[in-house]
Formats: C-alpha cells, structure tokens, sequence
C-alpha cells in the first residue's frame, strides 16, 4: 500500500487515520532509518513517500493539481481524526520535517494552522 510513490488508497488511509491512528504513527515510523556511518555522525534519511498521495492513473495529465497531492494526507489527518489522533500524528517527527523543508508558500497554506494547532 506504501512506498516512495506515495498513498494510492486515499480512502483506506482516511479510515485508518480515523480508526487506527496508531498504525498511521508506525507506518511513518518506516520513514525515518538511521544509517550507520564509520564516522562520529550517522545518517537519518527521510521518506516522505508515506505523507503523499498519488492520482491512481499516471497517465492521465491534470495540469491544475499536478500528479502528487502533498497536503491531502494532512488535511485528512485534520479534518478525519480523533483529537488524540491528530497530536499523535502532526507531532511525528517526519511529518515535522516535512513541514520545515516546505517552501514558505506552503506554510501560508497549511503551516499556519498546524503552528495554531500546536499551540493551542
């Protein structure tokens, strides 16, 4: 169901953000490695193809949303989970590193309300 191309069953994973909020935390879980490195310092490396739907048909170009959908996931976090859900998963620590190396114009859109949400 997951991989580096992203979320094709969008209405299975808004069931399981709903129900299983807690599958939804593992299997971001499976974004983050750690590299081991000889050196003093490993390596994290980030999959953010878990946070990412994908059109179920590639051929087909939508030039209005183009072919990867990267706020969907969090909005349907937002709008379909459970208050607890929702500070489980928006607190993981990939989708907070995919906040922070969103471009600014993406942090006007979505940002903003997580910063709100967070705080409040």
């Amino acid at each position: 169901m997951t991989n580096i191309e992203g979320i094709l069953n969008r209405t299975l994973m808004k069931e399981l953000i709903k129900q299983l909020p807690e599958t939804v935390y593992e299997m971001l879980d499976k974004g983050v490695n750690l590299i081991p490195d000889p050196r003093p310092t490993n390596v994290v490396q980030l999959n953010f193809g878990n946070l990412v739907y994908k059109k179920p048909d590639e051929n087909v170009a939508d030039v209005s949303g183009g072919q990867w959908k990267e706020s969907e996931f969090l909005f349907d976090i937002v709008q379909n989970s459970t208050p607890e859900g929702k500070q489980r998963i928006l607190t993981h620590p990939l989708i907070k590193a995919f906040l922070s190396l969103k471009s600014p114009k993406y942090w006007l859109s979505f940002g903003g309300f997580y910063c709100v949400w967070i705080v409040s």
